[in-house]
């Protein structure tokens, strides 16, 4: 099982945008085959602050989920350019 832990910082008043679009990204990546769970928490002490939990059966499920439409339209070129800092690790279970 591959295990993603991605933490963002959004930009100044962009933190309500960044959920909206979180919220319909979440939908699109829990429907993809090799995806066992992606949930998204959002700090209760700095609301600008989300953490990513992201299961994949295994490495080649994660690297399809960073080939999907939705990654590169949503993630990429939405969600990224509203964060201040972003960072991703990667784990094996």
């Amino acid at each position: 099982m591959t295990i993603v832990l991605a933490t963002y910082t959004t930009a100044p008043g962009k933190d309500g945008e960044v959920a909206d679009l979180l919220r319909s990204y979440t939908a699109l990546v829990q429907e993809e085959p090799g995806c066992l769970a992606f949930e998204v928490y959002r700090s209760v002490d700095d609301r600008r602050r989300f953490l990513l939990l992201e299961k994949y059966v295994d490495q080649a499920a994660f690297a399809a989920h960073q080939a999907t439409e939705h990654f590169t339209e949503m993630a990429v070129k939405q969600i990224r350019p509203l964060l201040d800092d972003r960072s991703v690790e990667i784990l094996d279970a």
